[in-house]
């Protein structure tokens, strides 16, 4: 079953119990208000909590998007860089036996050595 990621955000959403507006319900009730006042505050609460679910079923698929191309890019860049040093690596042990050096590179080893173990 493939869903969209906005659909993903509300299905995700809609899985939240909302006990705060339990509480609030309660604490409405204890208050000396009249009914008229009650339903109003209960209304605004409950709009707020509608204007944040639909605010995150928006923002939440695009943030989504946003990691799974930072992922991607993040793989890319390592696979880039990957072959960068194939290319680049210094010559192995292996490496040397199968192409013989040029000459000057042999003396610059040579050179790099003495000067390495300061003779």
């Amino acid at each position: 079953m493939d869903i969209s990621e906005s659909q993903f955000a509300a299905e995700i959403l809609a899985q939240y119990t909302d006990t705060a507006s339990a509480h609030f319900d309660e604490a409405l009730g204890a208050l000396v208000i009249d009914e008229a006042q009650r339903r109003e505050l209960r209304y605004w609460q409950r709009q707020s909590l509608a204007a944040l679910r639909q605010y995150a079923g928006v923002a939440l698929p695009g943030a989504l998007a946003a990691v799974a191309t930072a992922k991607q890019e993040a793989l890319d860049s390592v696979a880039a860089a990957a072959q960068v040093w194939a290319a680049a690596r210094p010559t192995t042990a292996a490496d040397a036996t199968e192409s013989t050096p040029d000459p000057l590179e042999l003396r610059r080893r040579s050179v790099a050595a003495r000067l390495a173990s300061g003779a």
